[in-house]
């Protein structure tokens, strides 16, 4: 079971590192977003299993690098009219009809309007971590990272538990 869970933790590291690769967000926010299950050493050996699970919550937009950009003036009273940027891959876009606001809770988020009055406005939301993680490259690299580390890890906490008696 240490073996499969120290397996595990690095898989999740590594596949945290290449979604990072792909998408333009923090480290720390992809984190938060997979979840693991750790092998227990009370099952048996043959249905000891660690599982990594990715969240399919899809990430407010704000956090992909969102800005407010001047999209230019309003012809009557020339002030300023504003739009939002944000980074989702590698080049940065211009999200058309959203603004950003911050809500009375205080939560910050990139918004649109639902019709042509001012309410309802509806939150704007980028790929979730599991479509990302869905990459057959990612999935490769992690596949390979468990492969070459198994015997690895397996050999050195053998060798520990052997030294011990």
């Amino acid at each position: 079971a240490r073996s499969l869970n120290e397996i595990a933790r690095g898989a999740k590291a590594q596949s945290a590192r290449d979604i990072r690769q792909e998408v333009n967000l923090k480290i720390g926010d992809i984190k938060r977003e997979i979840k693991d299950q750790k092998a227990k050493a009370s099952t048996p050996i043959e249905s000891q299993a660690a599982i990594i699970f990715y969240s399919d919550t899809p990430m407010p937009l704000v956090k992909f690098q969102a800005r407010r950009k001047v999209m230019g003036r309003s012809k009557v009273t020339r002030t300023p009219l504003y739009g939002v940027s944000v980074k989702v891959k590698k080049e940065r876009k211009v999200v058309k009809g959203a603004f950003l606001a911050t809500m009375k809770n205080g939560k910050v988020g990139i918004f649109w309007r639902q019709g042509k009055s001012r309410l309802p406005i509806a939150e704007r939301f980028g790929p979730n971590i599991s479509q990302v993680a869905s990459n057959d490259t990612i999935r490769e690299k992690i596949r390979q990272q468990v492969e070459t580390r198994y015997a690895q890890i397996f050999n050195r906490n053998l060798a520990f538990y052997l030294s011990r008696q």
